[in-house]
């Protein structure tokens, strides 16, 4: 079992004031059209959690209590990474421990991975860890940013649009010199992607196969 012990996502890393700079001088968005600071901040909740859903994880750092075995060997393996610092191991009596449990610190070697060395073999143990990236990659606040700000300049502020299919645009040559542009592909199931998918492109390779 893994248990964070506070919940956080990107807005901590992007204050109002300078999201509100980024999208009137990058962005290009005139000051009267930004939403106001309590709708900007849920717009940007909604978002981080689109992205922390996409990725499979929360990027930031974050700690965690999780409760695991080690093998034959005396190792164990955390499931949140990157791991930044181990705080605490606990050692649980017995192989079913009782309730309350009877916890008994024990001393761990770390190799600045996800796995930890306890020695004792079989052992049911309560880690508690901080993991995630410190500093957050450039690519997380960009993603947000651009999807913020095409929300904001052409969806009136509302990102239900990161839903809808990606479809390919082609462009056709008819007589008369004029061209017509033509949607291609099928339904988002069928192609396998999402205007979110074509925003978090550059945050794919953070993705997990597998959420715990």
């Amino acid at each position: 079992m893994i248990t964070p012990e506070f919940n956080s996502n990107l807005i901590q890393y992007l204050p109002l004031d300078g999201m509100v700079r980024m999208l009137t001088e990058i962005g290009d968005i005139p000051p009267e059209k930004i939403p106001a600071p309590a709708k900007l901040q849920y717009l940007m909740s909604r978002i981080s959690a689109k992205i922390e859903n996409f990725l499979g994880f929360n990027p930031l750092p974050t700690v965690y209590i999780e409760s695991t075995r080690t093998n034959e060997d005396g190792f164990l393996t955390l499931t949140k990474y990157p791991v930044l610092a181990v705080l605490e191991v606990k050692q649980l009596y017995g192989s079913t421990p009782p309730s309350p449990f009877q916890v008994l610190n024990t001393a761990s070697i770390w190799g600045k991975d996800t796995r930890l060395y306890i020695g004792a073999r079989n052992a049911t143990v309560e880690v508690r860890y901080e993991a995630g990236f410190r500093p957050i990659p450039d690519e997380f606040i960009d993603a947000m940013f651009r999807i913020l700000r095409d929300s904001i300049s052409e969806y009136g502020g509302n990102i239900d649009f990161l839903s809808t299919p990606t479809r390919d645009i082609s462009s056709l040559s008819v007589p008369g010199g004029l061209s017509q542009s033509f949607q291609l592909g099928k339904s988002s199931d069928e192609s396998g992607g999402t205007q979110l998918d074509r925003y978090l492109n550059e945050l794919a390779k953070y993705k997990r196969l597998y959420k715990f």
